[in-house]
């Protein structure tokens, strides 16, 4: 037919979440404190630039919302932005277990577009 070539790469670059704790942390202890740091780094090499991406000049702006059960958070809120050509920058916090009990680590992720 007479229309556009076919895309290649998906519509927009995918990003993976990367979690890792600091060096010295485990084994956990009751109300002592550990860091966490997170970040999204980008994936697929075969991603083809689009003029619609996230990029400095127009970064998606992203809140982080960080829970961790009974344990104490901080910052437990955290404002990132995204490219996709980076993903986004390294994001430390620091949990505090207040029991021995195991840890859920819950982090929601919203855009600004979605009210964040």
């Amino acid at each position: 037919g007479d229309g556009p070539p076919p895309r290649r790469g998906p519509a927009h670059r995918g990003h993976r979440a990367r979690l890792r704790v600091a060096e010295g942390s485990i084994p956990l202890r009751v109300g002592r404190h550990f860091r966490v740091t997170f970040n999204y780094q980008p994936e697929g090499r075969d991603w083809v630039p689009r003029p619609d991406d996230a990029t400095d000049d127009n970064p998606l702006d992203l809140t982080l919302r960080i829970g961790a059960g009974s344990a104490k958070v901080s910052p437990s809120v955290i404002h990132t932005r995204l490219t996709d050509d980076r993903g986004t920058p390294p994001e430390d916090f620091r949990i505090t277990p207040r029991t021995a009990e195991p840890l859920t680590l819950r982090i929601d992720v919203v855009r600004s577009a979605d009210g964040a």
